[in-house]
C-alpha cells in the first residue's frame, strides 16, 4: 500500500508541478524600456508597466532566452526605465516616476535608496531615466526633468554635471567620453573628457521626424539610435550617414544593443523584446501580451458607476504618462442628465480617462462631446489613438481644438476614418495643465452605413432577382 500510494505522489510531483514557461507565463511583459544584457547572456529587462495607461504591472525581470523569467523585482515601483547589475551583484534600478534610484539584492531586500537623500546642492533627484556605473558606487544619471546628467558617489555628493539638457533620457559612456540623448531638443551628441561637445546629430541632419530616445556606442565608432519618432532603429556612422536602419513593424521602440552580430530591441508598444540577426531577420521574441481586446463604446454621459469607485463604469483611469497630482471623480455638475466626469490636475504629463473601442478598419466614423473648465491653464480636448491588433499606435492622433480657461460646456465634434489595419481606437478625455475639467455626453457612431448597408441590401436584391428569373424560365421550359 505505501508504494503505491509513492508511486501516486511521484506521478503528481512529475505531471502537475508547474513548468518554467507556465511561471513565465503568470508574468506579463507589458511595456519594456531600458535592457541590460548580462554577462549569462540572460536579458535585465525594466518593465514601465501599465499596458492599460495605468501604473500597474510595474517591475524589473531576469529573462532567459528560453523565455523563462527566472526573478522579478515589482514591490512599489512606478514606471521604471532601467534596471543596471551592480559591481557588487546588486540590481540598481532606475525608479522613474518614485524619482529615485534603488539597489536591492537577490534576495529582494533593499540596499541603498535615494528616496529621502538631498545631493550636495540640496536638491533632489526627479523623473530620472538611465544611469550607468562608471566606477564602484559611482553612478552616472540622467536626472530627466531637472535637465542634467549627474555623476554622483551613494552619499549623494555631485561630483559632475552637464546642465541645461532639455530632458535628457539616456546616456553611455565610452573611454571618458559621455553619450547623451536629449529628447526635447530632438538631438543625440557626445562630449569628452573635459566637457567638449564633440559630435552631434539632430532633427536638421536626418530624414523623418527624427525623436531619439535613447543611444549607445557601438564598437566600430559608430552609434545605435531608438527614434521613436519613425519608430526605427538606426546606426549612424561619425560621418552622420544612416549605415544601417530598421523601421517594419516596431512601435515606440525604446532600447537598441548591439550583440555580436544581431540587436536586440525593445519593441515597447508591442510589449515584446526582439533580436534581428545579421540578415535582418528575427530570430527571437519574446511577447506574452495577448492582442487587443476592445469593447463596444458605451456610458459616454457617465452615469453609470456600480462599483462606486469614483470611475464611471468602462472607463479607465490613465495615469502613467502624469507628473503630478491629480484625481479622477463623477460630479454632479453635469451638461445632460445627473453626472459628469471630472479631472482636477496640477502638473505636466498627459492624465485621461480612456475606452479601448471595437472599430472597422477604412470605415468613417464621429465623435461628439462637451467639455467645461475652471481657471485650467493647459490642454484639455478628446482624442482618438487608432492602434494596431498588439496596442502599438497607427499613424497620428485625431484631436478637438485645444480647451482652456474658465468656460461653459463646449460642445466639440470630429469625423475621421480609421486606417487599414487598425483594430481598436483609444477615445480620450485628456488633460495636461493646472485646473479643473468637465467631461460629459460623448457619442460615438459609423456614419456611412447606411450607405453600406444599402449596397448590400442592392446587391441581395439583385441577386435574388437573378434566382427568381432562374427558377421561372425553368418552370416554364418544364
Amino acid at each position: 500500500m505505501k508504494k503505491v500510494i509513492f508511486l501516486i505522489f511521484c506521478f503528481l510531483f512529475l505531471f502537475l508541478k508547474p513548468s518554467p514557461a507556465s511561471a513565465s507565463n503568470e508574468v506579463i511583459l507589458e511595456r519594456p524600456l531600458g535592457i541590460t544584457i548580462l554577462e549569462n547572456r540572460n536579458l535585465l529587462v525594466a518593465d514601465g508597466g501599465g499596458k492599460d495607461w495605468t501604473t500597474n504591472g510595474a517591475k524589473v525581470i531576469e529573462l532567459t532566452r528560453n523565455g523563462e523569467i527566472v526573478w522579478i523585482y515589482d514591490e512599489g515601483l512606478t514606471f521604471p526605465h532601467k534596471a543596471i547589475k551592480l559591481q557588487n551583484r546588486n540590481i540598481l534600478i532606475v525608479d522613474t516616476t518614485n524619482d529615485r534610484l534603488l539597489e536591492v539584492n537577490k534576495e529582494k531586500e533593499i540596499v541603498w535608496t535615494t528616496d529621502s537623500l538631498f545631493l550636495s546642492d540640496n536638491t533632489k533627484l526627479k523623473k530620472p531615466k538611465d544611469v550607468l556605473e562608471v566606477e564602484e558606487n559611482i553612478f552616472l544619471v540622467a536626472d530627466t526633468n531637472n535637465g542634467r546628467i549627474i555623476k554622483i558617489n551613494k552619499k549623494g555628493q555631485i561630483l559632475w554635471q552637464r546642465f541645461g539638457l532639455k530632458n535628457p533620457t539616456s546616456i553611455d559612456f565610452k573611454d571618458g567620453n559621455i553619450l547623451i540623448v536629449e529628447f526635447e531638443a530632438r538631438r543625440v551628441f557626445e562630449i569628452d573628457k573635459f566637457g567638449k561637445e564633440i559630435w552631434s546629430l539632430n532633427k536638421e541632419n536626418i530624414t523623418g521626424d527624427f525623436q531619439p530616445i535613447t543611444a549607445s556606442f557601438l564598437e566600430n565608432g559608430s552609434y545605435m539610435i531608438s527614434d521613436r519618432g519613425e519608430n526605427r532603429i538606426l546606426e549612424v556612422n561619425k560621418e552622420k550617414e544612416i549605415v544601417f536602419k530598421l523601421d517594419e513593424n516596431l512601435n515606440s521602440p525604446f532600447s537598441a544593443l548591439k550583440r555580436n552580430e544581431g540587436i536586440i530591441i525593445s519593441d515597447s508598444a508591442h510589449s515584446r523584446i526582439i533580436e534581428i540577426n545579421a540578415q535582418n531577420d528575427t530570430s527571437w521574441v519574446f511577447r506574452n501580451m495577448g492582442d487587443v481586446k476592445p469593447i463596444n463604446f458605451s456610458n459616454g454621459d457617465f452615469e453609470k458607476d456600480e462599483d462606486q469607485n469614483n470611475i464611471a463604469d468602462d472607463w479607465i483611469a490613465g495615469n502613467l504618462l502624469s507628473e503630478g497630482r491629480g484625481s479622477f471623480s463623477i460630479s454632479n455638475l453635469a451638461n445632460k442628465g445627473d453626472q459628469s466626469a471630472k479631472i482636477s490636475y496640477d502638473g505636466l504629463g498627459y492624465l485621461f480617462l480612456y475606452q479601448r473601442v471595437k472599430i472597422k478598419p477604412e470605415r468613417d466614423y464621429d465623435l461628439v462631446g462637451v467639455i467645461k473648465s475652471n481657471d485650467f491653464n493647459g490642454i484639455s480636448r478628446f482624442e482618438v489613438i487608432f492602434l494596431d491588433n498588439m496596442g502599438g499606435q497607427m499613424g497620428e492622433a485625431i484631436v478637438t481644438p485645444i480647451h482652456f480657461g474658465t468656460t461653459d460646456w463646449t460642445r466639440y465634434e470630429t469625423i475621421f476614418t480609421t486606417p487599414q489595419g487598425a483594430a481598436a481606437i483609444d477615445i480620450r478625455c485628456m488633460v495636461d495643465g493646472i485646473g479643473e475639467v468637465w467631461f460629459d455626453n460623448l457619442t460615438f457612431k459609423q456614419v456611412g452605413w447606411q450607405k453600406e448597408v444599402g449596397l448590400k441590401l442592392s446587391g441581395i436584391i439583385i441577386l435574388a432577382g437573378i434566382i427568381l428569373v432562374f427558377t421561372a424560365n425553368k418552370l416554364i421550359k418544364e
